[in-house]
């Protein structure tokens, strides 16, 4: 459960971010798009992926010591590699499929935009390959976890 306390405070965190952005594009729409009930399938493939990351990176970072580090940099790379900061428009149609179908925070941040901005979802099939990579990730990283738990007292 250790692994999972710093992810459901991001949650908890980002949700009162959501909250307010919902309140702002509310106020300046003067609406509220009935797609926003959808908002727990997104949250799914999100949890998932970063559980999966999570339980991985405890893991491994009992043995290897540099992981934090590394990490870093690694998720200042994915970060650009997901359209959040720039629109997906911009990205060229041949890198745009790629980009879409197997990053999956790419298919969940364009979801999020489709349910919360636009109010109808355009991104369905590359949130279920998003939702089936995140699933992936998640039991592979619980997996290395329980695997290097045992060990876990020996080096610490």
């Amino acid at each position: 459960m250790l692994p999972l306390v710093p992810i459901f405070t991001a949650l908890i965190e980002s949700s009162l971010g959501l909250i307010a952005l919902i309140a702002i594009v509310a106020v300046s729409s003067q609406k509220l798009n009935a797609t926003l009930l959808l908002l727990p399938l997104v949250w799914l493939p999100q949890l998932l992926i970063t559980a999966g990351l999570g339980y991985l990176t405890a893991g491994l970072t009992v043995f290897l010591r540099d992981i934090p580090q590394t990490l870093g940099v690694i998720l200042n790379f994915w970060f650009y590699l997901t359209p959040i900061v720039y629109p997906a428009s911009i990205i060229p149609e041949q890198w745009r499929v790629w980009i879409f179908w197997l990053n999956p925070m790419a298919a969940i941040s364009e979801v999020y935009r489709d349910l919360i901005l636009i109010g109808q979802v355009e991104h369905w099939g590359e949130w279920g390959v998003a939702f089936l990579i995140s699933a992936a990730i998640f039991y592979g990283g619980l997996s290395v976890y329980r695997r290097l738990r045992p060990a876990f007292a020996d080096v610490l």
